[in-house]
């Protein structure tokens, strides 16, 4: 049962300002923000402080007479101590752990208190926006005397050809249960009874659908036993890594098109609800990415069901350090007294969950280059395997990082995370934001090439030994030669360059062993602020003012959900859309850019750019086709011959419309693609992304600037307020600019590109109605069906 309800917080050494909130709350994302934040631009400049969560609650005498109470935490940033009527109960480290503990001991017939301390003061603790306290849901469970132990109960597919499961359930004591399966349509399929305390079920399901990300099946299992009933969903489905085949889903190959993503959900700061979490996925898989990276931590379960019901793949990753501090307090101090426990949690986690396809160990460890981490990867991915068989194990090295480890260029050492901490980086000139400006200044090349040097495979060769997939991150350059020599050896990029993308699908077409590419970043997130933001400095006062910088700004997607045309080009290079167009503002290219390495275009889908008519702008045309040609208003610009599956073109932006053309290599027309103009008249126009709302989920309504056919304005960019909400709350308000003063719990913010976003929580059934007013006082309402 949820237990988010009715929470009284406050921060440490501010007792008087009390207040009454519902979990998940993000304490952070209240912060102000200042640029002089310890964590500066890695977390979006927030403050950070300690935090407290009390809840006062009643239990009865049969709640504890012969019953047992757990609770369950999904997420607490960081370094959680819950106290359960003053005394101790459960303390963590790990702010993303999902953790669950007994109570029973501490707890009192009457009223009884949960408190709950979380620490964020000691900054900089993280590499990017972290959120704190009390982020994800909070859960309660009565058990009674004989209990199914919690996290025991799990699925594993022994044999996909003839839908044969094994299924355990452990007990406290011994039990007679029953075992139900149920199909999609919740009829029983199979069911069978058993008595003991450690129960397994070993049977195959007749006329049995499989698991795979096209038709994502899932069935119901449920245990029963003394009037309790617990249950999971799963689906019928195995991995296995084959050297001539390549990654097998059952028996079909499948090439990871992946992109990595944090774990905050834009406007919500690190909030996590699983509706929202669902909205993410079906905006990932329907940009056309079949998996996800979650950088750098353990992903909510939310949206690992969400990717078992919608068919998007996904590798959990543990952390982004082991015993070398990146950040002056983060989790390297913990790491190695901690693994075992955390690993755990993370497998009890995605156990019988068919999305989660393999695990990776950590993220541009350095230790993975010396004996003490070559041992250490050795330890995590034996110790992973002894808890899950059924999953393969990586972890995301950086190839060049590890070549230079042992030279005084080595990027991550304690030395420098203190002197980061200490502002003295321009002194030391190794830490990785040296290190990053210097890739943004000299081009991606520096890193991709610098992975072939010499000492690269000395000091990986030990260490990818040691795990089942070699995790590269930004290695493209080492893939051929490094297949070749290791004739054993699958390499996966944990983290790449979206320009490389359409190099690694012919890659991957010609050495199956070769079964995945994670681009950074598939979706925008806060921290890491600033970094890759190809902005104009015409729209933000960035170089006077770095503290506005808030979001990373390097995602195909922004955090509203938007694709932007990197996204088009993405989805050509995977082949998944022969022809695209995307074009650079003539606005964009009068302003001076915060230019970046991780960026491949800041092109939008759009050619209404009304007030610079005659100015250049520049057309992007994405096409895997053999040839391809562009035409404005009728007139053809130019013919392209594939490099790469781009093609760029400067004109003079003229209203009207653009047309591409792709054609085979018998010149044979392939498809069409247009952008048009908007017509001159402007409206502000809320946009609900669905029709009807169940109650309880979040209504998300897009502000844009358009004409009368919902065409977008990207350079319309004006202040708005929302004045009034009928039968719901405000909850969040933002737009996706990476440059923003604004906070995301205002009721007044300014369109990006054009748009911006409302969140609405409905008070009830019936219509939900926003009216929002601008600066040019245009007001807009509409009305949104709740039920």
């Amino acid at each position: 049962m949820l237990f988010n309800n009715s929470w009284t917080f406050y921060k440490v050494g501010d007792e008087d300002n009390k207040i009454v909130i519902d979990l998940p709350y993000d304490a952070m994302l209240r912060e102000k923000r200042d640029i002089k934040a310890p964590g500066k631009d890695k977390v979006g400049y927030f403050l950070g402080g300690d935090y407290i969560y009390e809840k006062t609650f009643e239990l009865k005498a049969e709640d504890l007479t012969s019953r047992h109470i757990f609770f369950r935490f999904e997420g607490v940033y960081h370094d959680p101590k819950i106290y359960i009527n003053g005394t101790l109960a459960h303390k963590r480290n790990y702010g993303y752990t999902d953790f669950i503990f007994e109570a029973t001991k501490c707890l009192n017939v009457g009223l009884n208190t949960i408190q709950v301390h979380a620490t964020n003061s000691d900054q900089p603790n993280s590499r990017w926006y972290s959120g704190a306290g009390i982020y994800r849901n909070c859960h309660i469970y009565n058990y009674p005397e004989t209990y199914l132990i919690p996290r025991s109960f799990k699925v594993k597919t022994t044999d996909y050809k003839n839908g044969e499961v094994l299924v355990k359930a452990d007990f406290s004591d011994e039990v007679e249960a029953e075992l139900q399966v149920l199909d999609s349509e919740n009829n029983i399929i199979y069911s069978e009874y058993k008595k003991g305390q450690f129960l397994e079920f070993s049977f195959a399901i007749k006329y049995f659908n499989l698991w795979n990300i096209d038709t994502p099946y899932l069935y119901t299992f449920k245990i029963l036993y003394n009037g309790e009933e617990e249950s999971l969903q799963t689906g019928i489905r195995q991995v296995f890594l084959d050297k001539e085949k390549g990654l097998l889903i059952n028996d079909k190959r499948v090439v990871l098109y992946g992109g990595c993503i944090h774990s905050d959900n834009g406007l919500f700061g690190a909030e996590s609800y699983p509706d929202v979490e669902e909205r993410k996925v079906k905006i990932l898989k329907e940009a056309g990415y079949n998996a996800i990276r979650s950088a750098h931590n353990p992903i909510v379960e939310d949206f690992i069901k969400a990717a078992d019901k919608h068919g998007l793949l996904i590798l959990d990753e543990y952390v982004d350090c082991w015993y070398i501090h990146k950040t002056i307090y983060d989790y390297a101090s913990h790491t190695l007294n901690n693994y075992q426990e955390d690993l755990k949690d993370m497998v009890d986690k995605d156990y019988s969950h068919p999305s989660v396809i393999m695990y990776s160990t950590g993220n541009e460890v350095g230790e993975t280059s010396f004996e003490k981490g070559i041992e250490f990867t050795k330890t995590m991915t034996s110790y992973l395997h002894m808890l899950d068989d059924t999953r393969y194990v990586t972890c995301g090295v950086n190839v060049f990082f590890n070549g230079i480890s042992h030279t005084r260029h080595s990027f991550y050492t304690d030395d420098r995370a203190i002197k980061d901490a200490k502002e003295e980086v321009k002194k030391t000139k190794s830490s990785s934001d040296f290190f990053n400006k210097l890739t943004n200044l000299y081009g991606q090349n520096l890193i991709k090439y610098g992975a072939k040097i010499k000492a690269v495979d000395k000091y990986t060769k030990d260490a990818f030994a040691n795990m089942d997939v070699a995790g590269y991150n930004y290695g493209i350059k080492r893939y051929k030669q490094d297949l070749k020599k290791y004739e054993n050896r699958f390499i996966l990029g944990t983290e790449t360059f979206l320009v490389d993308a359409s190099d690694f699908y012919k890659m991957a077409e010609e050495n199956p062993r070769l079964i995945g590419d994670f681009v950074w970043s598939a979706m925008d997130y806060l921290g890491e602020a600033g970094f890759n933001c190809w902005c104009n400095n015409l729209d933000f006062d960035y170089e006077n003012d770095p503290s506005g910088w808030l979001l990373d700004g390097g995602g195909r997607i922004n955090i509203n959900g938007e694709h932007l045309s990197e996204m088009d080009y993405t989805r050509v290079c995977y082949h998944l859309e022969s022809l695209a167009i995307g074009v650079v503002s003539p606005h964009d290219l009068e302003g001076k850019a915060h230019h970046s390495s991780w960026k491949f275009s800041r092109a939008l889908p759009s050619y209404s750019f009304s007030g610079y008519e005659d100015k250049k702008c520049i057309v992007e045309v994405y096409s895997y086709a053999p040839y391809f040609e562009l035409y404005q208003n009728g007139k053809l610009i130019k013919k392209f011959k594939n490099k790469k599956n781009i093609g760029r073109v400067t004109i003079k932006y003229k209203p009207g419309h653009l047309k591409a053309v792709a054609y085979d290599k018998n010149h044979k027309l392939i498809k069409e693609a247009y952008l048009f103009s908007a017509s001159r008249e402007t409206k502000l126009s809320l946009l609900p992304e669905k029709e009807t709302y169940k109650l309880g989920e979040y209504i998300f309504i897009h502000i844009a600037y358009t004409d009368d056919n919902n065409e977008i304005k990207p350079l319309e960019n004006h202040e708005f307020e929302v004045v009034d909400v009928k039968n719901g709350d405000l909850i969040r308000l933002g737009s996706s600019a990476k440059w923003n003063k604004d906070s995301y719990l205002s009721n007044k913010t300014k369109t990006y590109y054009g748009r911006s976003l409302a969140i609405i929580k409905a008070k009830e059934k019936g219509e939900v109605t926003l009216t929002i007013k601008d600066s040019l006082n245009n007001t807009s309402t509409i009305s949104v069906e709740v039920n």
